[in-house]
Formats: structure tokens, C-alpha cells, sequence
């Protein structure tokens, strides 16, 4: 049985900014199989690095963490994988980075491909660790026109973050300014800078130069829609990024429906991306009344954020994407 590649790959960056899109092209790709969205580094470790401590096997640990995953088994349910079949295969493995390399080789094994991956956005706040536990691993960052990301992230039929602008902006400042924290941890390297916009205008080249990053050959299938047996081993079947790659209708730099203070905070990361940002008249001074508006949304966001790292010292940065109900702050207070 094979044991899992040495050279896995992961998939970061700020939510919206084209991350599932890489995942699928990649998908297409006969030797690679990537996972979407199973937290290897995050809820799946810290669960299993907690029944560790509790003194569970590291294989018991592991499945629990399994068990209490709904995306990991969703991963393993879309290839039929039963439950015993993933402990059967780690079992005897002692290290994270073992099991992980045979639970994800599994995967990648049951859908014919030779390397395994996951796409997890959050990850960039993780990438000190997957280089820790994968030292050749293969991280590739993905970036996009910060108001672009803006207006994705606030539609409304993206649930999953703030329908507010400026919150919005402070998100895509704040996935970014981690990023440059843990890339300045001396990561060998092994981070590939994706631009979304770059690979809309130029794909084949964009490609070549990304599967020669990850050490394969470049196939023109990673263009093309995806065989409907890929799309059902990786599940999110209806998700556009599975069909050809198109330039989509309008390329335009930002939406004029972003607010005049959501631009003025987050144009500094626009310059440091190399987009060219809309002029705001007295920036500075609405840069620090936005912060002044964020105030709320940033010190909720420190008390969680301490919170979970009281809860698990080890595990990465703690990302907010909204403000959350009192509802969920209740249940996570609980949890």
C-alpha cells in the first residue's frame, strides 16, 4: 500500500482570493489529488495533539480526531473509504506527520494519484508547522486584487464573512499580515506566490511554472473540465472552478460599491501586492477612523483570539471572518 508522497502540497491564503479554483486545477491533474478543506493543521491536529496528552496511542488519537471531523470524513466518504480501512493504514504510526502522510496516501491512493494535498485557506497562519512536520513540503500562497477579495467576501451568498466592507478589508489586511509573519520563519523557500489575476491572463505559463515548483509534468487536462469521477473523489461537484478555465467577464481593478473608508484601509496591502489602488483624498486620516470604527470587531477578536490560545498553546493563529451572534459565542464558550 502506498504510504503517502513526500512532497505534499497545501494551498493558503486569504478566503475568496481563488484557493478553491487552485485546488481543482490541480485536481485535474492525473498525479495529484487535493483535499478541500479538512483543517489538517488545525481542528483535525489540535484534536489529536489533546488525546495525546490525555495519554491516548497517537493512532487513537487520531481517530477521534477523525471522528469528530465532519470535513475529514466527508473527504473519506466521497473515495468510500470505510473507517476500519483508515486504521488499518495508520496503524503503528507514532509521529503526526506519519499518520498524516498514510491517512492522506490513502486518499490519494483510492483516487489513482501519487500525491497528496489540502486546500485550507486558514493554513496560512499554520505554514511554521506544516514545514516543521513536511519539510519538503510544497506551500503555495494565493493572492488576489484586495478589492476584488473585498466584494467576494461580502456577497451575500458567501455566508461565511461579514457583510461589511470595512470588516472585510481588516480581513484580507489581517490574512495578509500573517502570511508575512510566518514567510519571515524561515520557510527554505518552499512557498509559491500565486496571482490570481496572473494566471487569468496567462494560464499555461502560470502552470507550467507552478507544476515545475511541485516536480510534475505539466498536462493542458488541468485547463480543461474536470471527468466527473474527479469531481465526485473531491466532492464540491456544482463549484465552477471544476469546468474550463475562463477569463471571466469583467477584469476591472476593484467595485466602486466599496466604501470610501474599507479602500482607505486596506490600499497599503494593495500597494505591497503590486495593484494599483483607487486614490482616497486624506487617507491616512480615514485609515484611522476606520480603525476607530473597527475597534470593536478588533478587541472581540484579541479576546478570542487569547482564548484560543489558552485552549490549544499550539495551534496557529486564530482567524476571525465576522462578528459573530451571541449565539455562537455562547456555543463557543462552551465548547
Amino acid at each position: 500500500m502506498m504510504k503517502g508522497s513526500k512532497d505534499p502540497i497545501f494551498i493558503v491564503g486569504c478566503p475568496r482570493s481563488g484557493n478553491t479554483l487552485i485546488g481543482c486545477i490541480l485536481n485535474k491533474h492525473p498525479k495529484i489529488y487535493i483535499s478541500f478543506e479538512q483543517n489538517i493543521f488545525r481542528s483535525l491536529y489540535t484534536s489529536w495533539k489533546e488525546g495525546v496528552n490525555e495519554g491516548m496511542s497517537a493512532e487513537n488519537a487520531f481517530m477521534i480526531s477523525y471522528a469528530k471531523s465532519h470535513n475529514a470524513k466527508r473527504c473519506a466518504n466521497q473515495l468510500g473509504i470505510e473507517k476500519y480501512v483508515i486504521y488499518e493504514t495508520i496503524r503503528g504510526a507514532n509521529s503526526w506527520s506519519e499518520l498524516l502522510n498514510r491517512y492522506m496516501g490513502l486518499l490519494a491512493e483510492e483516487s489513482d494519484s501519487a500525491i497528496w494535498g489540502d486546500k485550507t485557506p486558514h493554513h496560512v497562519g499554520n505554514m511554521d508547522k506544516i514545514k516543521k512536520h513536511f519539510s519538503s513540503a510544497n506551500i503555495i500562497y494565493v493572492y488576489r486584487n484586495p478589492y476584488a477579495v473585498i466584494n467576494s467576501l461580502s456577497n451575500e451568498r458567501f455566508p461565511h464573512a461579514s457583510n461589511r466592507h470595512l470588516v472585510c478589508a481588516e480581513i484580507v489586511k489581517e490574512y495578509r499580515r500573517v502570511f508575512i509573519n510566518k514567510n519571515n520563519r524561515k520557510l527554505n523557500g518552499d512557498v509559491f506566490l500565486l496571482e490570481y489575476e496572473q494566471l487569468i491572463r496567462g494560464p499555461v505559463s502560470v502552470l507550467k511554472e507552478l507544476c515545475s515548483f511541485i516536480g510534475v509534468s505539466y498536462t493542458s487536462r488541468m485547463l480543461k473540465r474536470a471527468p466527473t469521477e474527479v469531481r465526485k473523489n473531491v466532492g464540491w461537484e456544482d463549484y465552477k472552478g471544476w469546468g474550463e478555465l475562463r477569463k471571466p467577464a469583467s477584469q476591472g481593478k476593484g467595485s466602486p460599491r466599496i466604501g470610501i473608508l474599507a479602500r482607505s484601509h486596506v490600499n497599503p496591502v494593495c500597494r505591497e501586492l503590486g495593484y494599483d489602488p483607487e486614490p482616497v483624498p486624506g487617507e491616512a486620516l480615514l485609515r484611522m477612523v476606520g480603525v476607530v470604527l473597527l475597534s470593536p470587531f478588533l478587541f472581540l477578536r484579541a479576546v478570542l483570539r487569547l482564548g484560543w490560545r489558552r485552549r490549544h498553546p499550539d495551534a496557529g493563529t486564530f482567524f476571525l471572518n465576522y462578528v459573530p451572534t451571541p449565539k455562537e459565542l455562547i456555543r463557543w464558550v462552551h465548547k
